[in-house]
């Protein structure tokens, strides 16, 4: 979930996936060598905080990494525990300055408050 350039997928892939969907809410940053892989199925254009499983035609995802910016992992995760299989694992980026919310956070996203 937010695949951009398609490192993470790249990973999986040489790591043993059968099958990775990329999925960006963007376009056209996904590398081609990664675009034309049979094993990777891209779904550009998709906010993720709006799918369904029907959207996943392959099947079931049985693990998630989500590198997402402008958007906080609370919009994200409810509908990825639908989406996800049973006892599925997940690996997030965790940014604070996406997840403080606009009031607690300064000029050029930098969160500064350490409670925060």
């Amino acid at each position: 979930i937010g695949s951009s350039t398609g490192g993470f997928t790249d990973v999986m892939l040489q790591n043993g996936a059968k099958l990775s969907y990329a999925l960006d809410v963007g376009s056209n940053q996904l590398v081609w060598k990664l675009r034309e892989d049979p094993r990777v199925v891209v779904m550009e254009h998709t906010n993720f905080r709006y799918s369904k499983l029907a959207d996943f035609t392959h099947g079931r995802p049985q693990f998630a990494s989500i590198d997402v910016s402008f958007i906080s992992l609370e919009l994200i995760l409810p509908p990825l525990k639908e989406i996800i299989e049973d006892n599925g694992h997940v690996v997030a980026l965790i940014k604070p300055q996406f997840e403080a919310g606009k009031q607690n956070v300064g000029k050029h996203g930098i969160v500064r408050d350490s409670a925060v």
